[in-house]
């Protein structure tokens, strides 16, 4: 007997080993998986804590630059106006600039004031890249009172205050730079509303292992940071899963993302334990039930082996036995477990089945378990069920059921098919575990990592990723993608009206009606405040493309009723296409559509722009043409040439026109033509005016001292005249110079430039005129004004444009308008001066038709200053000369 037994022995031995093998084989694999997954997570959490360090940071640095461009025309910065700066940005707590010796002499701080910062302390040191610095981190509110901590020692998370960085970059032993205090709370409460503690932990580590700030309190920023040593070259910008270190703890697993613009690194450390509590319930579940199975085989063989010769008596005792061994699995397991006969109707189930589901074994025993049902499946997913069932004898996956009470959980389920010895299907065993946390935890884990918080779109780092899909789909199938850039106009009103709850709410419904609007395969996403990014994709063409854009328009402009208030805005839209004929990322994509966004709300908004290359390096050029002027007009290279203004019939000087010129460095002397349009509703434009008046009234200072009296007149453009403080600075100037009689300051205003805010402008004159002041309105005629226009402006003198001067001998047109102008001037009460007065013949025409006062070249060109003096005395002896030459053009 026992060698007829041993051959069966041998395969029950085999059977547990390989069952055995199997089940490690499938825990070790579906661990691995989990920790796979689990880091997989802690690299979403360290890309976008990284991407929204980054971009707060590089938001930090352009506050910064704005910083040194108002200290660098304004000396005297208001400080009121460096907190209009960090509105915007509550990660910035103090912005400060230092002085060539390294003190604070701005701030929003003022206690920082004087502070000496020596530059020891910030990473990179001086051979490093040409990157921004980061320093440890200090104790304290701000520099004046703080305290910073030393490498190596660190402070308590408790106690760190800001940390420091440098926003420009060492030059020498000295700097000139402008330091940024970082609010270390921002970034962590960033980290807190993304990343569960009780899941991990976040450290921000300098490139010289230096630890920044953690999100574990534990830890103490500025103390080294051993977790990266010799892990990663993190000033390549490297990025992967944190290696475990020789003897180091296996308690987290970990992922680091480095900055690829700033010294630091994201470093997401993972519980380890709660990664893999999903498996460890799956492994001691699986095990569980192999463990069961296989005793009770073991049972079941030895039992087999013993009473192998007391068939009739050990076979009904077996039969108990089994019974009860089965009884006591189906009694106590964890897992829900029903049994059906061969039609599918439920015959048993267990306790667990009652807890999981709400149904009591009375209610399920008789019943079909479509019953459970939540509806979520379609027919073709019960199909594939069965079909498995069939062929293989089982099927495993998530079900979505539905409980007694209504709601609905997600089971992982495994249905086998019991047969009999002729093959045929006697009974169906079902095993399930209600897996809906689990499941509910993933899904907001990749919610918070992917989607907008608020309208649940798409976020920035999801758009860019399916950008990049959409990107290399459209070179396998030769289409073009659209990325559509949309900005609200009037949502800031709206907000500003109604409170953030209404927009909110706004941006909620425009969000579902762009959706709705757009293609199944198109991609919206929001990246911020009221921008969304649209990412259309297989578009045949530009043209094309048209229609769509004007339905996202027609879509975003229609009312929104909420809460009882009825509300529209409406939107400009930047379009950028790829492929382009130069190679472009996805980044590059989304910046090109941002600019051409910019240039729809120029254009007049409630429109799109498509976004054009060339003009895009027509743009870099202008930009870069207006910082040359900026360092020109630092480095006082802008003159002025004086034109005299005379009486042609008295020969008196009535006074001079300042005319502006660019002593270049290497091309000489540069005409206004060729810089000036430049600057025209620019800031720079301001800045120029202002130093016109400045050095006008120098110069009638200079020449009052010297004995000669007479008006300078100084053009200034249309900006600089609409600024709110215009009068003041005016009246300022004239402070500066109490010997300047302020009669003798005539502003030049272009006609075109009066016109385009009459009423505006027309209180500005009054105002100076007020206290002396004389306007002139030059090149007029060009503007067409009305009369209506002419009377309401409250100027002093008409500027003939001198295109109607040197026209007007042989243009019939040009002296009707010239005679009209005259008659104009006459009824309105102005002084009139012809401008282009060039030859003698000019001279006698213009004073035949009444008009006395002129400059040109018949008169004198455009000369320095200096030789004025000499031009007024020669003038006053060759004058006479002048009237007979006059006299003679009659003949």
């Amino acid at each position: 007997m026992t060698a007829r037994l041993r051959p069966q022995i041998v395969a029950f031995a085999l059977f547990v080993g390989v069952v055995a093998a199997i089940t490690s084989l499938y825990l070790a694999t579906q661990r691995d998986e989990a920790l796979e997954r689990g880091t997989d997570t802690a690299a979403r959490h360290a890309r976008a804590i990284e991407s929204f360090a980054t971009q707060s940071l590089y938001t930090a640095e352009v506050i910064a630059a704005a910083l040194e461009r108002r200290v660098a025309t304004a000396p005297d910065v208001d400080l009121a106006d460096l907190h209009r700066l960090l509105e915007d940005a509550p990660f910035v707590r103090s912005l400060s600039e230092l002085d060539h010796e390294g003190r604070i002499e701005v701030s929003t701080s003022p206690a920082n004031v004087g502070t000496l910062l020596l530059p020891e302390g910030f990473y990179p040191p001086r051979n490093g890249r040409n990157i921004p610095r980061i320093g440890v981190p200090w104790r304290g509110r701000d520099f004046a009172s703080g305290v910073r901590a030393l490498v190596g020692e660190g402070v308590s998370g408790r106690e760190i205050g800001f940390i420091p960085m440098l926003g420009g970059q060492l030059d020498g032993a000295a700097t000139k730079n402008t330091v940024i205090a970082l609010n270390p709370d921002y970034f962590l409460t960033y980290i807190a509303q993304n990343l569960e503690p009780a899941d991990g932990y976040v450290d921000i580590v300098r490139y010289d292992d230096v630890l920044l700030m953690s999100s574990d309190a534990r830890k103490r920023p500025g103390a080294l940071e051993p977790t990266l040593a010799g892990a990663f070259p993190l000033q390549d910008a490297d990025y992967g899963p944190l290696p475990d270190r020789p003897g180091g703890s296996d308690d987290w697993v970990g992922y680091v993302h480095a900055s690829p613009l700033y010294p630091f690194a994201v470093v997401v450390h993972m519980d380890r334990a709660r990664i893999l509590e999903p498996w460890t319930r799956q492994a001691i579940t699986l095990s569980s039930v192999v463990g069961v199975a296989l005793a009770l085989i073991g049972v079941l063989g030895a039992v087999y082996v013993r009473r192998h010769a007391e068939v009739a008596a050990q076979h009904r005792a077996l039969e108990n036995l089994e019974r009860v061994n089965a009884a006591c699995v189906f009694a106590n397991a964890r897992e829900g477990i029903l049994i059906t006969d061969a039609d599918a109707i439920i015959t048993d189930v267990n306790d667990a089945f009652v807890r999981i589901t709400g149904y009591s074994r009375e209610e399920a025993i008789g019943r079909n378990p479509r019953f459970l049902a939540s509806g979520r499946h379609d027919r073709a997913f019960v199909a594939s069920l069965w079909g498995d069932l069939t062929r293989k004898g089982f099927w495993q996956g998530e079900v979505w059921n539905k409980r007694k009470s209504g709601e609905t959980f997600i089971a992982l389920q495994t249905i086998s098919a019991v047969r009999d010895e002729q093959e045929r299907v006697r009974q169906y065993v079902s095993l399930f575990s209600d897996i809906t946390l689990a499941k509910q935890h993933a899904l907001d884990l990749e919610q918070a990592a992917y989607y907008d918080g608020l309208t649940t779109l798409a976020n920035r780092t999801l758009i860019s990723d399916r950008l990049n899909h959409a990107m290399v789909t459209s070179r396998r199938r030769e289409q073009l993608v659209a990325v559509v850039f949309v900005d609200l106009d009037g949502f800031k009103t709206v907000n500003d009206t109604h409170g953030h709850g209404v927009g909110d709410h706004l941006l909620i419904a425009l969000a579902n009606r762009m959706k709705q609007a757009l293609r199944k395969d198109d991609i919206l996403g929001r990246i911020g405040g009221d921008e969304f990014v649209a990412v259309l994709q297989d578009v045949g063409s530009v043209e094309a493309c048209v229609e769509l854009l004007h339905r996202i328009l027609d879509t975003v402009r229609m009312p929104i009723e909420i809460g009882g208030l009825t509300l529209q805005v409406n939107a400009s839209l930047g379009v950028s296409f790829y492929p382009q004929s130069e190679a472009a990322d996805a980044d590059q994509l989304l910046r090109q559509a941002d600019q051409a966004m910019y240039q729809a709300k120029v254009a007049g908004k409630n429109r799109f722009h498509v976004f054009d290359a060339v003009r895009d390096r027509t743009v870099r050029d202008y930009h870069e043409n207006l910082e040359r002027i900026q360092g020109a007009l630092d480095a006082g290279e802008f003159v002025f040439y004086f034109q005299p203004q005379v009486n042609m019939r008295s020969g008196e000087v009535r006074g001079v026109e300042a005319l502006i010129r660019w002593k270049h460095p290497t091309r000489g002397i540069v005409s206004p033509g060729e810089f000036l349009p430049l600057t025209e509703g620019h800031a720079i434009g301001i800045a120029i005016g202002e130093w016109v008046i400045e050095t006008a009234l120098a110069q009638l200072d200079v020449w009052r001292a010297a004995g000669l009296d007479f008006a300078v007149s100084v053009n200034i453009g249309s900006l600089h005249l609409q600024q709110p403080d215009f009068f003041a600075a005016l009246m300022a100037a004239f402070e500066r110079f109490p010997a300047v009689p302020r009669d003798r300051l005539e502003i030049e205003i272009l006609e075109s430039t009066a016109l385009g805010d009459i009423t505006h402008t027309s209180q500005v004159i009054a105002q100076c005129r007020e206290q002396g002041v004389r306007f002139a309105l030059d090149d007029f005629g060009t503007g067409y004004s009305s009369l209506a226009y002419l009377k309401r402006l409250p100027v002093d003198v008409l500027k003939i444009d001198q295109s109607f001067v040197q026209d007007m001998l042989d243009n019939a047109e040009s002296m009707a308008i010239l005679e009209a102008v005259l008659g104009l001037s006459k009824t309105f009460g102005y002084e009139t001066i012809a401008e282009g007065v060039e030859t003698m013949r000019h001279a006698h025409v213009l004073l035949g038709l009444g008009c006395e006062l002129a400059q040109g070249y018949c008169i004198a060109r455009p000369m320095p200053a200096e030789a004025i003096p000499a031009w007024i005395a020669d003038w006053r002896t060759r004058h006479s000369h002048c009237i007979a030459e006059i006299d003679a053009c009659i003949t």
